[in-house]
């Protein structure tokens, strides 16, 4: 979506750790031929985000793949 005009990054990924938790390994990637974010987890959770202006109009295209 940060491709289409109107949808804004406000600022860089960034991995968000949560509180008592061990963290996910996140990698770049490469799946059926598009960019990707690899996650390897074992007892953990932690999040990559971003900041992103959406306007409403475009809420309902939001699409994951997993």
């Amino acid at each position: 979506m940060a491709d289409r005009p109107g949808n804004v990054a406000t600022s860089r990924w960034e991995h968000f750790k949560l509180p008592g938790k061990s963290e996910v390994r996140f990698a770049a990637d490469r799946h059926e031929g598009r960019d990707a974010l690899a996650a390897t987890a074992v007892s953990a959770a932690s999040v990559m985000r971003q900041r992103l202006r959406v306007e409403a109009a475009d809420l309902a295209n939001l699409r994951f793949s997993w």
